[in-house]
């Protein structure tokens, strides 16, 4: 039965999710990894999924080494995802060209707010590891990214984070 629900994407999908949450509330991070670390490589090569799912469960995956400690692991995670988000958040965008004229261009609230929570968690990362200039120019770099793509006010609450932090 557990094959059948990982043989499709959305089926994996939520056993990821449930996986992750049994992971984090039971604090069974070792466990959660030696699981998760495989899962995501099955959804992502064998069902072949690389959009915003993918960068939630990668997301996912880099809160587990962070609450291990492995830092060094979870970074490439962090700049993988935010990388697929900034590529959906672009062909979202694109798409909307293509929409009627006087309509304005949309992004998904669930991917705009996924992101942000991807790079604050990857900007602590940074912060932890002695790194807060690279956190900073990342949190700006996602603020013009934002802004780019209208999303201002979200863009304000990153440069308001970027102000708390600089008076630290």
């Amino acid at each position: 039965m557990a094959f059948i629900v990982l043989a499709t994407p959305s089926g994996c999908s939520l056993w990821l999710t449930a996986l992750y949450r049994w992971s984090y509330a039971s604090s069974a991070f070792a466990v959660g990894e030696m699981l998760y670390r495989p899962a995501v490589r099955w959804y992502e090569s064998v069902l072949n999924q690389r959009g915003a799912t993918l960068a939630g469960h990668l997301d996912e995956l880099a809160v587990i080494f962070n609450a291990q400690g492995k830092y060094e692991e979870s970074e490439p995670l962090y700049k993988r995802s935010l990388m697929i988000y900034r590529q959906c958040i672009a062909q979202a965008k694109a798409q909307s060209a293509f929409a009627p004229s006087g309509q304005p261009a949309h992004t998904s609230p669930w991917l705009l707010q996924s992101m942000v929570l991807s790079a604050e968690d990857y900007a602590s990362v940074l912060e932890i590891t002695d790194r807060r200039p690279m956190a900073c120019q990342m949190l700006e770099d996602l603020a013009t990214t934002l802004v780019q793509s209208g999303e201002h006010e979200t863009a304000e609450k990153i440069r308001d984070r970027l102000l708390a932090s600089a008076d630290r």
